[in-house]
Order: C-alpha cells, then sequence, then structure tokens
C-alpha cells in the first residue's frame, strides 16, 4: 500500500498501462469505482488465461485506488494465485497474497513501482 500525489482514476489509468505492458490482460476496470483486475496470468510464458487450470504457476493482479485527502490517493497492488482447484469453494477463500521473491511479487513490485514513479512527489525546496 502506497500514498502517491494524484486523483484515483489518473493513477488507476497509470497502473492499468504497467499491467498491459507487463502482458496481463484485464478482466475488470472501473475507474469510478478505482478497481482492476486481470485474467489469470503465467509469469513464465507470459500468457493470461481466463479459467484458472494451474494453481501454484497462475497468479492475478488486483488494483485499487482511494482518495484520501484532495490531492493524494491510497493505492494496493495485489498479487494472488490459488491454493489449489475446489469448485465448491468461493475462489477468494483459497487465493493467497504471493510470497516475496516469487515471479507474482515480482509483477506487483514492478506496477507499483511504475505508479510510484510516475507520481512521486519532489521533494520540498530548501532555503539557502
Amino acid at each position: 500500500m502506497d500514498t502517491v500525489a494524484g486523483d484515483p482514476s489518473t493513477i488507476l489509468e497509470a497502473a492499468r498501462d504497467s499491467v498491459l505492458a507487463l502482458g496481463m490482460k484485464l478482466k475488470a476496470v472501473s475507474p469510478a469505482e478505482g478497481y482492476l483486475e486481470t485474467w489469470w496470468f503465467d509469469p513464465a510464458t507470459r500468457q493470461s488465461h481466463r479459467d484458472n487450470t494451474n494453481p501454484r504457476r497462475l497468479v492475478r493482479m488486483r488494483v485499487w485506488t482511494d482518495l484520501v485527502t484532495p490531492s493524494e490517493t491510497q493505492v494496493v497492488v495485489e498479487t494472488v494465485y490459488r491454493r489449489n482447484l475446489d469448485p465448491s469453494v468461493p475462489d477468494r477463500e483459497v487465493e493467497r497474497v504471493s510470497d516475496p521473491g516469487t515471479p507474482g511479487d515480482s509483477l506487483t513490485q514492478s506496477v507499483s513501482a511504475a505508479v510510484k514513479k510516475r507520481f512521486a512527489r519532489a521533494a520540498p525546496k530548501t532555503a539557502h
């Protein structure tokens, strides 16, 4: 979770651009709700999939943006995998956030870094 300067829809657009640049396809995006979600993605083959047939290998990314002050937005980037395939259990109940150092975590870090870089605040100038 990070807080950056800018409005939620503009920041979500930057996150979307970064996600697409990584080769992921979008399942849902709503600037009005500040939400983005990808299809399942295989970081090794760089291919997107509608269904998750390989739970330990495929990941899905979600991004949320929420206005916290008139000029700042909180950004959450999450990449998840499924522990297993169990149609009797809702997806989110078997999803886990990608562990540090995994390909899924690398995707999270890449999108987070791109958003922070694009919307970084300039350091305040000091008087000499």
